[in-house]
């Protein structure tokens, strides 16, 4: 068993769960070895020349997500770990039957914006999809590519809100990416 001790809560990292203690009850079930990685390190790596809006607004980038990208893992992990309730199995089954109306997946994320507002305590808040290194070569590179960024977290609580293992993990967090301490590594 491992215990991080940061400024705004501790980190025990046990059989793959991952409680983080006095932040806001966060509690994770079952996660990717690569976001397990990442809340280890407090830093996740990106290519920002890879796809991607520039947004940062979390609920623009929820949105997007969901509507355009059909990205079922959010539904699945507000419903896995934060008790996200929805009238149905499958997020994408339901969006590609037509099941599910545009005001359907607006209310889908304003009951995901409550949530998050309430485990921040304020409601201005943002979004970054970051990796692990690993996962940056793997996914989000060309043989052009000389730097990647590495992104450091600050003692800020950091929610992660979609794990999609070495693809990346979504998080939330209540500063705005472009404030967060980075700096270029080498890909090798």
């Amino acid at each position: 068993m491992l215990i991080i001790k940061t400024g705004i809560g501790n980190y025990l990292f046990e059989r793959g769960l991952i409680y983080m203690l006095k932040q806001k009850d966060l509690l994770l079930s079952v996660v990717s070895e690569e976001l397990d990685q990442i809340l280890k390190d407090r830093f996740g790596y990106r290519n920002e020349g890879y796809g991607g809006s520039g947004e940062h607004n979390a609920f623009e980038v929820i949105k997007f997500e969901m509507c355009e990208l059909a990205n079922e893992d959010i539904v699945d992990f507000f419903k896995e770990n934060y008790g996200l309730e929805v009238p149905f199995e499958s997020y994408s089954d339901a969006w590609n039957n037509g099941e599910l109306e545009d005001e359907d997946v607006d209310k889908i994320i304003d009951d995901m914006k409550a949530i998050l507002e309430k485990k921040f305590g304020h409601t201005e808040l943002f979004a970054l999809w970051l990796t692990t290194l690993n996962g940056v070569k793997e996914h989000y590179t060309d043989e052009d590519l000389e730097y990647v960024n590495k992104y450091f977290f600050s003692d800020g609580l950091v929610i992660p809100i979609s794990d999609l293992g070495d693809q990346g993990t979504l998080f939330i967090m209540a500063v705005n990416p472009d404030h967060l301490k980075f700096e270029e590594v080498a890909i090798q």
